[in-house]
């Protein structure tokens, strides 16, 4: 195993071991579910507290970590909404029983196929005032919709798949802006008005228009 798969392997694993910490809460907590489906904030931070490397809130929107293991979770339905409380299943097990390989490609697809999870709202320097709740976007403005987010998902994937070689992050965001200018928002009909502003996204702590 060269240094590069090696150094995969370890994130991955710490990766799990997110995913585990969070289950191992649900399953010891079972937290009641509010009115959209989500735990309540203490749920939020007793597992981010659990997580590798806890996000700090006050950096940004939250903490975004444990909303995309809560996502993926629902999503291979490790947890379900039982009686209005989020409860740990069966699938769970199945789920770590399974091979390392077999997990990761669940949590791959899970992740491509997702409807729920927006990218764009667990990135802290953005606030998306046109992100309703349940993470619905308002048609007026440039914040990719679910349909749009999973195919940037498979795009991303085929051009990272198509890298010749280990690519510092970097230059691959300037080869992907290069490359692929509108992976997730259409320029092709940018005006003026483009150079401002997107509709609906602006930076954290930035005004309104």
């Amino acid at each position: 195993m060269n240094q590069t798969a090696a150094t995969t392997g370890r994130r991955f694993y710490r990766a799990e071991l997110d995913l585990l910490s969070v289950l191992e809460l649900v399953l010891t907590r079972s937290p009641k579910l509010l009115k959209n489906g989500l735990p309540n904030q203490a749920f939020y931070k007793l597992a981010n507290a659990a997580l590798h490397k806890p996000d700090r809130e006050f950096e940004g929107v939250g903490y975004v970590q444990v909303e995309f293991w809560l996502t993926l979770a629902r999503a291979l339905e490790l947890v379900s909404n039982i009686d209005g409380r989020l409860e740990a299943t069966a699938r769970a097990d199945e789920f770590f029983a399974a091979t390392s390989s077999e997990r990761l490609a669940e949590l791959r697809e899970a992740w491509l196929n997702s409807r729920d999870l927006n990218e764009f709202a667990l990135n802290p320097a953005l606030e998306l005032p046109a992100l309703k709740r349940g993470r619905m976007v308002e048609a007026a403005s440039d914040i990719p919709i679910p349909e749009r987010m999973m195919q940037a998902r498979r795009d991303l994937l085929a051009f990272v798949q198509a890298l010749e070689a280990e690519t510092p992050l970097a230059q691959l965001i300037r080869r992907v802006k290069a490359d692929a200018p509108n992976l997730l928002i259409d320029h092709d009909q940018d005006g003026s008005w483009r150079q401002v502003y997107y509709r609906g996204i602006r930076e954290r702590g930035g005004r309104d228009d």
